[in-house]
């Protein structure tokens, strides 16, 4: 199964960021990807599962035991 980034079920901005739909970079699949705006160079680490805002995805897990979850994500040269 995969789920795109766009096909969140709940948007919570925290700390003056929030996710935004985009579809000015190439190499997305899907219609499109989320980036994190306004992108101001903030680095979060600590607290960030309160400062950093957050996308949820409803996800149905038909049976027990582990399971991995990858993140596919592109660096687009700006600060960070």
């Amino acid at each position: 199964m995969s789920i795109e980034a766009e096909n969140f079920d709940e948007n919570t901005p925290r700390g003056g960021h929030t996710f935004e739909f985009q579809t000015d970079r190439a190499g997305f699949s899907g219609t499109g990807f989320m980036r994190a705006e306004p992108d101001s160079g903030t680095n979060n680490n600590a607290n960030y599962t309160t400062n950093s805002p957050r996308l949820d995805y409803l996800v149905d897990f038909v049976k027990t035991g582990t399971h991995y979850v990858w993140v596919r994500y592109i660096k687009d040269g700006r600060r960070r």
